[in-house]
């Protein structure tokens, strides 16, 4: 059990500590704000690519905007002036210091309209830029070639295929400023794919290099080489569904964690019902052991009673068919047997066995009583009767455990001369 909630809590602190954001506004010229958390070694950036075309900043439609915003491992970014217009779409892949996109890429989202009165224009910066051959009607399996253009400088930069709702897949790091770099789409069939460009000089706001715009991936001749997208810590949907709508759900890591937690409980669970099983078995066992070795009197001792719950089952004896009574009586004091008594109260093919110490002695039913020369039978009674034991008295004298001697029961059937009738 203990190593079920270690493994618990392990996983819970693992979730908790990842990487993720979330968008909770995203205004034309106007708000937009982020918060994140579990950022990581380093600088966080984030990177905003406009969904309809490849980026251009002379168009308010086609603005990327890159910024790095801190080394905290946690927080919220407001960028005042968002220069997306109304109605564009786009998704936000955030980064830290252990690489790019490890806070995932966030659902496709759509800048809504603002308070300003006009549209506020941005500057950007595209440090380089590239194309792919061919640019569109890409297909699971498929090969197309990626051309660099107006890389001026000697740092390396990287392509990243970008999914919604996933994590980037780096696709390959160039050193030289010519080289054509060939990829294959290894996503499922229906995923929603953008090509991006970055360079690690400077920061992701003054190196991006610019992006393909999104497809989504057709059914081609081959699709063998498909596999499962990473999930995102951040993402809003499923990711094999990419063209979300923005909306709140769990989270991709939310959904794991959730998962993780159920499967995890209901094992503890389990694991708690199996132990309460086989304790009360145990628990069952023992005492019906012991209430054994009571009713036949076999190497019974009062330590067995010691530290067992509950009470025990005394045997029946059937006395005889030919003894009756019309009376039903519980004892309420020890009474020791005469020879009278001995006399008007006679057993015919019934033996009494002694009794145990630990309990009374069911009798049972339909018995006959005598008495002189009159006989009276009685309706059948179904009502027990019990005995009061005399218990064990010590022998005077000797204060030795042997000196314990139990004293036979003692049972009362006097008729109705003696008694009030029971109705």
């Amino acid at each position: 059990m203990n190593f079920i909630v270690i493994i618990t809590l392990l996983s819970l602190l693992s979730y908790s500590s990842s990487f993720s954001f979330n968008v909770t506004s995203k205004k034309q010229c106007d708000t937009f704000e982020l918060n994140w958390s579990g950022a990581k070694q380093g600088s966080v950036s984030f990177v905003a690519i406009p969904n309809g075309n490849p980026p251009d900043e002379s168009k308010p439609d086609r603005v990327l905007v890159a910024q790095d915003i801190g080394d905290d491992v946690s927080g919220t970014y407001k960028f005042d002036r968002w220069p997306m217009a109304e109605g564009v779409n786009f998704t936000v892949t955030m980064s830290d210091g252990t690489g790019f996109g490890a806070g995932g890429t966030s659902d496709i989202l759509v800048t809504e309209l603002g308070d300003a009165p006009y549209y506020c224009g941005y500057s950007g910066n595209l440090a380089f830029s590239f194309y792919a051959e061919p640019e569109k009607n890409w297909d699971s399996c498929q090969t197309i070639s990626l051309h660099p253009i107006n890389k001026t400088t000697d740092s390396a930069f990287d392509y990243y295929a970008i999914s919604p709702n996933s994590k980037p897949e780096h696709i390959e790091r160039v050193t030289d400023n010519s080289a054509i770099v060939d990829y294959k789409f290894t996503q499922p069939v229906g995923s929603q794919v953008i090509i991006f460009a970055t360079s690690e000089e400077g920061g992701v706001q003054y190196s991006s290099g610019g992006s393909s715009q999104i497809t989504t991936l057709g059914k081609g001749d081959d699709t063998s080489c498909v596999k499962d997208l990473e999930p995102s810590p951040t993402d809003r949907a499923a990711p094999t569904n990419t063209g979300g709508s923005g909306s709140g759900d769990l989270s991709g890591g939310e959904k794991a964690g959730a998962a993780v937690g159920s499967i995890l409980g209901a094992a503890a669970l389990i694991g708690a019902i199996v132990a309460f099983i086989i304790f009360r078995r145990k628990k069952s066992a023992e005492n019906h052991e012991h209430a054994q070795k009571v009713k036949n009197d076999h190497g019974y001792n009062s330590e067995f009673d010691e530290g067992l719950d509950g009470s025990y089952t005394p045997y029946v004896m059937n006395p005889g068919s030919h003894y009756t009574s019309s009376h039903h009586q519980l004892p309420t004091e020890t009474q020791g047997l005469t020879e009278t008594d001995v006399n008007r109260n006679s057993y015919s093919n019934a033996t009494i066995p002694a009794s145990p110490s630990t309990g009374g002695l069911l009798l049972g039913s339909n018995p006959k009583r005598r008495s002189g020369h009159q006989q009276q039978e009685s309706t059948i009674s179904k009502e027990p009767r019990y005995h009061t034991d005399a218990g064990p008295y010590v022998v005077h004298n000797d204060n030795d455990d042997d000196a314990l001697v139990d004293v036979p029961p003692a049972y009362n059937f006097d008729g109705p001369n003696n008694h009030e009738h029971r109705t």
